[in-house]
């Protein structure tokens, strides 16, 4: 590693990468839009209901919007995600058990084709979930006299995460929580 580091400082940066090039306050940006037009509802709904969108493993959020509103409105705040369910037991194996256990993940969203949810050791359940909060590993799960149950969470398609904390938007050296 010493190498890499005594490498990496003997690098120079040429004319066009060195300084010399300031940015303030009036070209900066917080977020960043988008909008797309569609010309008819069942477009936007297929595109709003399909599976997770990123670029660059960089997770994009779709947000419907009202024309009247204001765009400070919007929040961007929510995705939706396959959530596999694994370690049900054999008689919870059903996707009314996997829904209840993952309603802590966000909005369930129910499911019409009952081949999407089906795995062959897990249930898939699809889940609209708040981005800014962790993600969870999984759940304790009581099943009354019997035992007690751990109940983990994959999750499909999951774009670049901090594996420090859970959460999206940083890498694993700036995470918020833990």
């Amino acid at each position: 590693m010493d190498d890499l580091t005594t490498n990496w400082n003997r690098l120079t940066l040429s004319d066009k990468e060195g300084s010399g090039h300031y940015l303030d306050d009036k070209v900066s940006s917080q977020e960043f839009i988008i909008a797309f037009m569609f010309d008819n509802e069942v477009e936007v709904g297929k595109m709003l209901q399909s599976l997770l969108w990123s670029f660059d493993k960089h997770l994009m959020i779709m947000e419907r919007y009202d024309k009247n509103s204001n765009i400070e409105e919007l929040k961007f705040d929510k995705s939706t995600f396959w959530v596999q369910v694994h370690g049900l037991p054999i008689k919870f194996m059903n996707v009314k058990a996997a829904e209840k256990i993952c309603a802590i993940l966000g909005r369930v969203i129910p499911t019409v084709n009952l081949n999407e949810v089906e795995g062959r050791n897990f249930i898939r359940v699809r889940v609209s979930m708040d981005i800014n909060v962790p993600l969870c590993r999984g759940r304790l799960v009581y099943l009354g006299r019997e035992k007690d149950v751990w109940i983990s969470f994959k999750y499909e398609r999951l774009s670049n995460i901090c594996y420090w904390c859970g959460c999206f938007g940083h890498d694993d050296g700036t995470a918020r929580y833990g």
